[in-house]
């Protein structure tokens, strides 16, 4: 027997052998035995397991037709008859990108509701707070926010404190944005310590500003930091940049004029890498 399929009713352990067979750390590499066993695990009650196969779906390593195929491989194992590759079921009536992301929500919310801090941020960010998603809800997403900063999770901090700051999803409350945020900055997160800091320096005006005054700053401020980076080398904010620059359009809500000649100079320093 291949030691990649030795009985294991260790959750951990079953997570680690589906994530070696998919990225293929030191055995051969096999996505669909790979997610065979992450799915083992997450019937042992794996949230890492569940986060991995949520995130498989939202990046297409794994979609709804991969897994149609892989049952119809393992049904013809099963009844001792030769695999024919099947014509896909996957509805036509829904976008297949629609179908995975379905997918990849009914995971995450598994491991979120296990306590899983990273899946709780990822439908926040990636799901519920993507304005341009057909899932976008506001509301759940400051709830998976809120459900992962308690965990700890920085990021999540700082995005609950905008919440709060903001009134984006929950009742403005800037106590406790400024208690979101101070986590964060203790946890080392940079911009969570620049809204802490406006906060405290210029608390005055902050309690006079309107929900859309505030999200326009945040924004603004997290525009500041790309271009910060930017200015550091880190290419993928320059990439970001150029692309702005070049066809315009709206960073959160602040919007961005086309300027041929910013974009020239984006491009020059992504090319210089």
């Amino acid at each position: 027997m291949d030691s990649s399929d030795r009985p294991v009713r260790d959750g951990a352990a079953l997570y680690k052998r589906g994530v070696d067979m998919i990225e293929g750390n030191g055995v051969e590499r096999d996505v669909e035995r790979g997610v065979h066993w992450l799915k083992e695990a997450s019937h042992l009650g794996s949230a890492d397991a569940q986060y991995y196969i949520g995130q498989m779906y939202l990046d297409g390593v794994w979609t709804v037709e991969m897994e149609e195929q892989a049952e119809a491989r393992r049904r013809a194992k099963r009844e001792g008859v030769e695999y024919e590759n099947i014509p896909s079921l996957v509805s036509e009536e829904k976008d297949t990108h629609l179908q995975n992301t379905e997918q990849a929500i009914k995971w995450l919310l598994r491991a979120s509701e296990r306590g899983h801090a990273g899946a709780a941020y990822c439908l926040g960010r990636r799901i519920y707070g993507d304005p341009d998603s057909p899932y976008c809800d506001r509301r759940r997403a400051a709830n998976q926010y809120i459900r992962a900063a308690k965990s700890g999770h920085a990021e999540s901090q700082y995005q609950a404190g905008v919440c709060y700051y903001t009134g984006d999803g929950v009742r403005r409350n800037l106590a406790q944005a400024m208690c979101m945020w101070a986590n964060a900055a203790a946890a080392g997160y940079k911009l969570a310590e620049i809204m802490l800091r406006q906060m405290e320096e210029h608390a005055v005006s902050i309690m006079e500003e309107t929900s859309e005054t505030a999200k326009e700053k945040v924004e603004r401020i997290r525009f500041e930091q790309m271009v910060d980076r930017a200015m550091e080398g880190d290419a993928q904010a320059q990439r970001r940049l150029a692309d702005y620059y070049r066809t315009g359009g709206t960073f959160g809500v602040i919007s961005i004029e086309p300027d041929d000649e910013m974009s020239a100079y984006w491009d020059s320093k992504v090319n210089s890498h």
